[in-house]
């Protein structure tokens, strides 16, 4: 069942990212009755890390908190390194070929796909969800969302969510945002509903405030994706 496969490869994912070893019951109690026995998840996927670029060297603060206290795989195989597939991959613990998104655009994969063929009904989020997780997205989703006659769409499965809505994220100011179903716009200072605010440090605050706010039993999917990408920050 992709709603159980999906919960192990998030609990795997939680143990990349903080480095951690298992004691053999991190899986298992996520099966248990007692929340105090889960663990809370934060996945954290920034995209476009190119080693031949090196991309990395413009992003001390992961390398330093993230990389240097992960895992890092030698030899490592990827089915289809591009966004959507990969992101679609990482929602749904599916290879492309098995969930229909082998590109970035409509009708060979991209948001449009994903939403027309219901892969979002049956996602990390939802089996979290389930489990009596309280989840959360902060960042870009796949590639195409929103459609423009529902800016205000949240995918099953999301309790809060933080989504750019417009293209014009990419340049990390002038960009729309749906946040937890209300659009809030951010211009180039003093600009703009909000003012001038980089993409990256929003979101940032965001996921902050939400740990605090969570408290215990959450799980977090935080996209940084290269738009979101302040150097000072990161």
């Amino acid at each position: 069942m992709i709603a159980r496969r999906l919960i192990v490869a998030a609990a795997v994912a939680l143990l990349l990212i903080t480095g951690c070893a298992s004691d053999g019951g991190l899986l298992a109690n996520l099966g248990s009755d007692q929340e105090a026995q889960r663990p809370n998840i934060v996945v954290i996927m920034t995209d476009d890390q190119d080693l031949l670029l090196e991309s990395m060297e413009y992003m001390p603060l992961v390398e330093k908190l993230l990389t240097r206290k992960g895992t890092t795989f030698s030899t490592a195989i990827v089915s289809l390194p591009l966004c959507c597939p990969a992101r679609a991959m990482a929602l749904r613990g599916e290879y492309p070929h098995n969930n229909g998104i082998m590109t970035n655009l409509w009708p060979t994969g991209g948001f449009a796909k994903a939403y027309a063929t219901g892969l979002e009904r049956d996602t990390v989020a939802t089996a979290l969800q389930s489990a009596g997780y309280r989840t959360a997205l902060i960042g870009k989703y796949l590639n195409g969302y929103p459609l423009k006659d529902q800016p205000t769409y949240i995918p099953p499965g999301w309790d809060r969510w933080w989504a750019p809505i417009t293209d014009t994220a990419y340049g990390s100011y002038d960009y729309d945002v749906n946040h937890d179903g209300q659009i809030e716009s951010y211009g180039s200072a003093p600009e703009g509903v909000y003012g001038g605010i980089h993409a990256y440090n929003l979101g940032q605050d965001h996921l902050i405030q939400l740990l605090f706010r969570l408290h215990a039993l959450f799980g977090i999917h935080l996209n940084m994706p290269p738009f979101l990408s302040n150097p000072s920050a990161l």
